[in-house]
């Protein structure tokens, strides 16, 4: 059994293309600002079935996915960062959005067949109150890790939106 909490030395460690792989056009440059927010504050997550209670969502709409699951549910933990699938030696990285119980393991309404294909999720956790800040200021689900929310949570004490899941 491959334990998937912690990365395998055969596993390449993340990078900013993982970032980039959604846009083949995209300059590396322009995604560093993410990348580095990502690398400062987050952590590994145990990847787990779906539980039967919980309603798969509609494919790449992870974001939506997992806001709309952890403000119904206030024991789960939203999560932005980079999820990537294993095929085989090779991997597919994607910009990804999901939510974890308290001890991190992961509950994917995207993806959610993990025992039929490996995957790693890397990503941080926010506060179910600031993720509920900006829903409602967009009125709809939106991306977090970006540089301008990036700018507005560094004005802020990590308290107030970092999850104190570690």
């Amino acid at each position: 059994m491959i334990n998937l909490s912690d990365p395998a030395p055969c596993i390449p460690k993340l990078s900013v293309a993982d970032i980039v792989s959604d846009d083949p056009n995209g300059d590396p440059k322009q995604y560093e600002t993410e990348f580095n927010f990502i690398q400062k504050y987050g952590r590994h997550f145990n990847p787990a079935s779906l539980p039967p209670t919980i309603p798969a969502g509609p494919m790449k709409d992870c974001l939506a996915n997992a806001a709309q699951l952890a403000l119904a549910v206030s024991e789960l933990i939203y999560v932005e960062g980079i999820g990537r699938l294993f095929c085989g030696r090779n991997f597919l990285p994607f910009y990804h959005a999901w939510c974890c119980d308290q001890k991190g393991n992961v509950l994917d309404r995207t993806w959610t067949k993990p025992e039929r294909i490996r995957i790693e999720y890397f990503g941080v956790p926010f506060k179910t109150q600031f993720l509920k800040h900006f829903v409602q200021n967009q009125r709809n689900p939106c991306q977090l890790i970006t540089p301008k929310c990036i700018s507005y949570m560094e004005s802020l004490h990590q308290r107030e939106w970092l999850h104190p899941l570690f």
